[in-house]
């Protein structure tokens, strides 16, 4: 069992104009897919998949970066830096867990 890690940070909300830069980019939805190496009995592989938002510190520009160079790379690195090392690693682990439960779950929900 190897589990892979991706991102999905495109979708974002910025303020047309703000301290006198434009397209400043304030808020970054995320989603952060775990994808097992291990497949399920139709050859799928198992994943798991949170998501959420994070409020960008506009306050200090001084490293502002203009809306023509924001990429899916940068939205990232933003996302991992507000939410810190610390809930990412949290978040991965959780994940982890929730595709182990899928794999050797405790109870089944069934019916005829």
């Amino acid at each position: 069992m190897a589990i892979s890690y991706t991102w999905d940070t495109k979708q974002h909300e910025y303020y047309p104009t703000h301290n006198s830069k434009t397209k400043v980019v304030h808020t970054v939805h995320w989603r952060l897919l775990a994808t097992d190496s291990d497949k399920d009995e139709n050859g799928v592989n198992y994943t798991a998949e949170t998501y959420g938002a994070c409020a960008l510190d506009t306050s200090d520009l001084s490293n502002w970066v203009a809306y023509g160079s924001v990429n899916a790379t940068k939205t990232q690195e933003w996302v991992e830096a507000t939410l810190g090392s610390t809930e990412v690693a949290s978040m991965k682990s959780a994940l982890d867990a929730k595709i182990a439960g899928i794999k050797s779950p405790s109870s089944v929900n069934t019916s005829f």
